[in-house]
């Protein structure tokens, strides 16, 4: 797993962001309270901007007129058409069982301990120099599953060579066997002495 500075700890206020650009990926770290956080800057909707979006609190009702507000600016909200992902989880705030965003984890780290990794940084760290008192924020990025067989098109059916048919052009055949289509009766109009429409016989 590769680890990459992005920032100070300083460098974002509690309530802030900041967006950076690591190995190739837009990430966006929050500032909760103290705490810090990484979600791709990508929306599963649609690919939006994701983490330039305006982040609110949680309204719940738990009787009928009693609104609590709580978790202030731990809910981010897509620019584009505002689907909502909860910071701390990147989960969807609606489909929390099915959707999410990725999410990194990030750690903070004295200067001091970089500055002794510096001669011999694991991948991907970056080479100081390093001040010894400041924190520095440290996100984690594990390669993303797949990324070698989508890059080859074995997992794409719009690849050349990828998906069911690519299989079969492999094996020799010329084309991928369809499925026989369901017959659909179309409704016809018997005699006027029948009151009724049905297949014909």
């Amino acid at each position: 797993m590769a680890r990459y500075i992005v920032a100070t700890a300083d460098e974002i206020p509690p309530g802030g962001r900041k967006i950076v650009e690591v190995a190739g990926r837009s990430i966006g770290v929050f500032n909760l309270g103290g705490e810090f956080f990484a979600l791709r800057n990508r929306c599963p909707h649609q690919g939006g901007p994701l983490c330039e979006g305006k982040t609110f609190g949680l309204l719940q009702a738990r009787v009928p007129g009693a609104i609590e507000y709580s978790r202030p600016g731990e809910i981010l909200t897509c620019a584009w058409h505002g689907w909502e992902f909860d910071i701390r989880t990147g989960r969807s705030w609606c489909a929390p069982e099915r959707l999410r965003v990725r999410r990194y984890e990030v750690s903070v780290e004295p200067g001091d301990a970089l500055a002794a990794a510096a001669d011999a940084p694991a991948p991907g760290l970056v080479r100081g120099p390093y001040q010894a008192e400041p924190r520095y924020l440290v996100v984690e990025i594990a390669p993303e599953r797949g990324s070698n067989r989508a890059a080859s098109g074995a997992t794409s059916g719009h690849g050349r060579g990828g998906g069911r048919r690519g299989a079969f052009r492999r094996r020799g055949w010329s084309a991928a066997p369809t499925r026989p289509r369901p017959t659909r009766w179309r409704r016809r109009a018997y005699s006027s002495s029948r009151s009724s429409y049905g297949p014909p016989r």
